[in-house]
């Protein structure tokens, strides 16, 4: 699989509103990206197969606009065709208030603990701010990977678009549970009937 592959599994995943890549002699690469979740992406007006602008957003999934989301990946290009992943780092992080739900957002750690982490991020110096940041463990996912072949510390790409698309799709429904439960002050049961999952164990 080529890096173009990866690019469009990425963009089929994410809104993404920024990147930049990097690369030099020796074939190596950094694609740096900044995105939003893909409930966001706009939708295109098209009458008479003609495009007239853009659908305004539902203000049901704005709040979505807190979850800013960052995805970083490092490889090595083999060829014009293919090419080895080095890692990746896959998060978001939301300026909001945990405290009312924080019983709820322990519970969603524990229920999600296969594909994130979460993380309370407390100012000492200023009461009341404070930031949740969703980290993906895809990279952790990879160096066990890396670990039991004994081989190179190069993930194939076939193998990692697999595990990258498994890693986007629940990182962005945790995103969505998330908003749910902390901005939208919704129950558990309210966010599995509207969401139609949870994992396992629920």
């Amino acid at each position: 699989m080529s890096l173009d592959e990866l690019k469009n599994t990425i963009k089929k995943h994410l809104y993404i509103v920024f990147k930049e890549n990097f690369s030099n002699d020796s074939k190596t690469f950094l694609e740096r990206y900044v995105a939003k979740h893909p409930l966001l992406k706009p939708e295109l007006i098209v009458i008479n197969d003609q495009i007239h602008g853009f659908k305004k957003a539902s203000k049901k999934i704005a709040s979505l606009e807190d979850f800013p989301i960052f995805l970083e990946i490092e490889g090595l290009l083999n060829g014009e065709e293919s090419c080895y992943i080095d890692g990746i780092d896959l998060y978001a992080e939301a300026h909001i208030n945990c405290q009312k739900r924080l019983s709820d957002i322990i519970y969603l750690s524990k229920m999600y603990s296969q594909h994130v982490s979460l993380e309370r991020i407390l100012d000492i110096s200023n009461v009341g701010n404070e930031s949740l940041v969703i980290t993906s463990k895809i990279q952790d996912q990879l160096m066990e990977l890396t670990i039991e072949s004994e081989e190179d510390n190069f993930i194939e790409m076939d193998i990692f678009n697999k595990i990258l698309t498994n890693h986007l799709t629940m990182f962005c429904h945790i995103i969505q549970v998330l908003n749910d439960l902390i901005v939208k002050d919704l129950s558990l049961v309210k966010i599995e009937n509207n969401t139609g999952y949870f994992p396992e164990g629920h």
